[in-house]
């Protein structure tokens, strides 16, 4: 599948309807996110480092780590989306990744949903400004941990909720955007390791992949 045929990907077999409560998977369905124990590559293609001590030079996490927000969102019936670094992962490219982005519903009571479910997780805000003044707030957990909330993205909310697809991570699920959604971000955001991810998640694409994240049971 090439570059020019993902612009157009449109997600298939999705419902557009409404907020989708979770309901949690009890068999095999749902695809498994990559092995944490898998080691580390850096971004110019360098040999993998012992993961125990990359996490000591660049706070490497990897999405089991988030296992238990993830557990707390869908608990709480958040309206949220994986992006970023994690999304990558969990769409099947294994490498590095710093923290946790995700995208939230804007609409208030969505929005202060959100913040007290990673509230409840243990995570403080960086800042104290209201979401409404902000593009994106910083939270910071146990662990060293970072969770980053987007309230606005470039890709409208309702879209990349209706287009999402649910992960297995471990024991919990994470709701994660489409493949189209992060291809679109990554190029729009166009920096040296996004035009790395880009290559990475095509390949996989081209040998089947990724695509099995875009009809996974259970995203409607």
């Amino acid at each position: 599948m090439t570059a020019a045929s993902l612009d157009g990907l449109a997600p298939t077999g999705l419902a557009t309807e409404g907020p989708r409560p979770y309901h949690r998977p009890n068999d095999s369905a749902l695809p498994v996110a990559p092995s944490s124990s898998r080691a580390a590559w850096h971004d110019d293609g360098q040999p993998p480092l012992n993961v125990c001590t990359y996490r000591r030079i660049v706070k490497l996490a990897t999405p089991d780590v988030y296992c238990d927000v993830f557990d707390r969102l869908e608990r709480d019936e958040v309206r949220y989306a994986v992006v970023s670094g994690v999304a990558v992962v969990l769409h099947g490219h294994a490498r590095p990744i710093a923290d946790l982005d995700i995208v939230i519903d804007p609409a208030p009571e969505q929005a202060s949903r959100a913040l007290r479910a990673l509230s409840h997780s243990g995570f403080v805000p960086s800042i104290p400004l209201p979401l409404s003044m902000l593009s994106v707030l910083r939270m910071f957990g146990p662990d060293r941990r970072e969770v980053d909330v987007f309230p606005r993205y470039h890709i409208p909310f309702g879209d990349l909720w209706d287009a999402s697809v649910r992960v297995r991570v471990g024991d919990s699920v994470a709701r994660v955007v489409s493949l189209a959604h992060l291809l679109h971000a990554k190029r729009v955001h166009g920096r040296p390791h996004d035009l790395l991810d880009i290559a990475a998640l095509l390949a996989l694409s081209a040998d089947g992949g990724s695509e099995r994240h875009e009809s996974a049971p259970g995203a409607a």
